[in-house]
């Protein structure tokens, strides 16, 4: 993406962003968008706000801190930010994979906390199987 803004950027001939073929500039954004969305193949549905969306999105899969998207998008909140910056399926997978395996040597653990054995656990493997009422 940064090679093709580039790219655009080298051949630019004035300031704007959306231009007409001819090099003219747009009146009117709105129109200058939704050129661009139809020549690039992007659903009619999808609007110049939703940029914001995929910014916040992006960051977050790059990893950047909660704070610096929040700062980059120019919210006061992060609980905006939330909102903006979705957390995608291959983020959550890449999470989990880093989680430790249970009985992997290589990880230097052999479970997780929350499989520590039980009090009761233990009681019954000493042999006192009794039951509490």
């Amino acid at each position: 993406m940064a090679n093709a803004l580039r790219a655009l950027k080298s051949r630019a001939t004035c300031d704007y962003v959306f231009i007409k073929e001819d090099g003219s500039r747009y009146k009117d954004w709105r129109r200058a968008f939704a050129s661009a969305k139809k020549r690039a193949g992007i659903p009619s549905g999808f609007r110049f706000h939703d940029l914001r969306h995929t910014f916040g999105t992006w960051l977050t899969d790059a990893e950047v801190h909660p704070y610096a998207i929040q700062d980059l998008i120019g919210h006061r909140s992060n609980l905006m930010t939330r909102r903006y910056a979705h957390v995608t399926a291959s983020h959550k997978r890449t999470a989990m994979k880093r989680l430790p395996r249970v009985g992997d040597p290589r990880k230097g653990r052999e479970f997780a906390p929350t499989d520590a054995p039980t009090q009761s656990q233990n009681e019954n493997e000493a042999g006192n199987t009794r039951r509490r009422n």
